[in-house]
């Protein structure tokens, strides 16, 4: 499929004088063709001699081992070369207290011959960038055994309407902000349409879309995507050539369907979520300016690390009048406990109803031990609030009682209006933080009721 061919989005430049000896490998293979197992050994040599593993060594650690598995599964010189201490590399991995990368160590263990058991069902919240990676690794192990690929496909195929609607809104929402990372994100669904060009060549590609992730990876420079993302496109592009074709049965793959729900009416794009993991319940776009997360947050504003819903079960109801829909439900706060967040007792019930005037929020809180903001993180050019104008990362800000806050990009803009006694509208800088917002709006909850009404249009 030409129109996945991602030679005019990779700078070879920008690989071969990186700082990544994985990246410059990479760079290498692309323009000669050649792996050398010295480098693949020189990049796995800081790794030997850890006898304590941080969660960050252990992560980052066990894409090393990824990347070193799949350059031996493209070169049997490199497979003979490495395998003894890539083995060992992993097993020390697996006899860590970090150990959790099911995903990735079905991947190495294949390539290796090693028998391990299956992934077990994975019971954490995944955002839809997320599964997609993990979507990734599952063809890649079932690839590399050699098995069907047909319950791979299942599963791309029930993620392939969040990202193909039209307006394509923005899915950030489902990433914690510490944790967000745009251009891995967009590659991650762009290898996933590479990945079901490869498994099922017969299927029409979403062109508009394919053209606008490939656009925005270019504009964003693809290459400074991360060095296992860069090596899965190499690994899919070279090599990934299932044998097995697969038939798509629309009624088998609906059982993978993610908790999200993807709705246009009239201008309007909307995602919405009641699961999340210290995450936002949803986005909505108009034209070129996007609400890009909104959700819970505890008092003061700046304590940003407690934005967001932890729900792995909450349940959404949906309504249906007219053009109009409504998505509600209960879901949880998250509480910080000595192992990390988990969904905490304050439960918070959302209605959310999407026409073609805008959408209405309903916020209700079953008790309210703590001072709560529901916070909305916006993304355009300016701001305007009863004629204040804001810019982003501008040290101006607005705080009082407004009749509308107006966010503008271009010729597009969204309006909000509450009936809150006051607000706050604050610029951001965008860029890498905040989920690339520009401007954060915070309103209190009235502590009495528990309640607070939103219109945005």
């Amino acid at each position: 499929m030409e129109q996945l061919k991602a030679a005019n989005i990779i700078s070879y430049s920008d690989l071969s004088e990186s700082d990544d000896p994985i990246k410059r490998i990479i760079a290498t293979i692309f323009l000669t063709q050649r792996l050398d197992p010295i480098d693949v050994k020189a990049f796995l040599t800081p790794l030997k001699g850890k006898e304590v593993l941080t969660a960050l060594d252990y992560q980052e650690g066990m894409k090393t081992l990824l990347c070193a598995a799949l350059f031996c599964d493209l070169s049997e010189s490199v497979k003979q070369s490495v395998q003894k201490d890539l083995t060992h590399l992993f097993q020390t991995f697996r006899e860590s207290d970090q150990w959790e990368e099911e995903a990735l160590e079905s991947v190495i263990a294949t390539i290796l011959n090693l028998s391990i058991l299956p992934p077990s069902p994975n019971p954490k919240y995944q955002p839809l960038t997320e599964r997609a990676r993990s979507i990734i690794f599952e063809a890649l192990a079932t690839f590399c055994k050699g098995d069907s690929l047909q319950g791979v496909l299942e599963k791309i195929e029930a993620l392939i309407p969040y990202f193909t609607i039209s307006k394509l809104p923005a899915l950030s929402f489902q990433v914690e902000e510490s944790k967000f990372n745009p251009i891995d994100d967009l590659s991650a669904i762009y290898l996933l349409f590479l990945l079901r060009s490869k498994i099922a060549p017969q299927l029409s590609p979403p062109l508009n879309l394919i053209e606008k992730l490939q656009d925005t990876l270019e504009r964003a420079r693809f290459s400074k995507a991360s060095s296992l993302t860069l090596l899965l496109y190499l690994y899919l592009d070279l090599k990934f050539e299932p044998q097995m074709p697969c038939e798509i049965d629309r009624d088998q793959f609906s059982g993978h369907a993610p908790p999200c729900s993807v709705k246009e009416r009239g201008p309007y794009s909307l995602a919405f979520t009641l699961q999340g993991a210290k995450t936002g319940l949803g986005s909505l776009q108009k034209g070129s300016v996007e609400l890009i997360s909104f959700g819970p947050q505890l008092s003061p504003i700046s304590a940003f690390e407690t934005f967001g819903i932890h729900s792995r079960s909450a349940k959404c109801h949906i309504e249906r009048e007219g053009d109009r829909i409504t998505y509600s439900g209960w879901t949880q706060i998250p509480q910080m406990t000595d192992r990390g967040f988990i969904p905490g007792p304050t439960a918070l019930f959302v209605a959310c109803t999407l026409s073609e005037h805008g959408v209405n929020l309903k916020f209700k809180f079953k008790e309210l031990p703590h001072d709560h903001f529901i916070t909305f993180y916006f993304k355009g050019e300016k701001a305007i609030i009863d004629k204040k104008t804001l810019l982003p990362s501008s040290l101006d800000r607005f705080e009082g009682k407004g009749r509308s806050a107006e966010f503008i990009d271009g010729n597009h803009s969204l309006t909000l209006t509450t009936q809150a006694p006051h607000y706050e509208v604050i610029p951001l800088a965008g860029g890498d933080h905040f989920w690339s917002a520009n401007f954060l709006c915070a309103i209190p909850v009235d502590k009495r009721t528990g309640e607070l009404d939103v219109k945005i249009y």
